[in-house]
């Protein structure tokens, strides 16, 4: 599958961090797997179509691949996440918070969570986004008009990514530094 990026320049002002169990469509400029690898699909001074038409040209999308949220399956007692597939870690790697009406949540690795904190200082001083997080993953008023780095959750109740398993007070303090 090709990716949608626009060949068009505008200025960013917000991180919008996301994540997705594959690399299908990459509307998204960067991913990082579980290893902590950040690819880049497309240089981030363009946009895709990856929220909305009115807000994709001033974000930047990175997204971490994860599985989201997990099934358990009563019979067998392991998970199966979204797509009916059987989770790939061990159950005790599972979070579990009641969070928009699922109770596991897959985790993210400490190399990815330490990636997307690198690539997120360093997008932040290419492009002149301040070096600030919202800090969760809930909806908020007017988030678009927010500077600094969100998640796809803040925007609609319909995303669950972030995940509550992401360690937003360490990101934070990382971010900080």
């Amino acid at each position: 599958m090709k990716s949608n990026f626009h060949k068009k320049e505008y200025k960013k002002r917000q991180i919008v961090l996301s994540h997705s169990i594959s690399l299908r469509g990459k509307n998204f400029p960067y991913s990082i797997d579980e290893s902590g690898k950040v690819t880049e699909h497309y240089d981030p001074k363009y946009y895709s179509d990856f929220i909305d038409p009115s807000i994709d040209r001033v974000i930047i999308p990175i997204v971490l691949i994860n599985e989201g949220w997990l099934h358990p399956d009563p019979i067998s007692g392991r998970f199966t996440n979204w797509t009916g597939k059987e989770y790939s870690k061990p159950d005790e790697n599972s979070l579990r918070q009641n969070w928009r009406t699922y109770r596991h949540w897959s985790t993210y690795s400490d190399e990815q969570i330490k990636s997307c904190i690198t690539l997120c200082k360093e997008l932040c001083d290419r492009f002149n986004i301040p070096k600030k997080s919202i800090g969760h993953n809930v909806i908020l008023d007017h988030v678009e008009r927010y500077k600094g780095i969100t998640c796809r959750s803040n925007y609609s109740q319909t995303y669950t990514d972030l995940s509550p398993s992401f360690d937003f007070h360490y990101f934070q303090k990382e971010l900080k530094k």
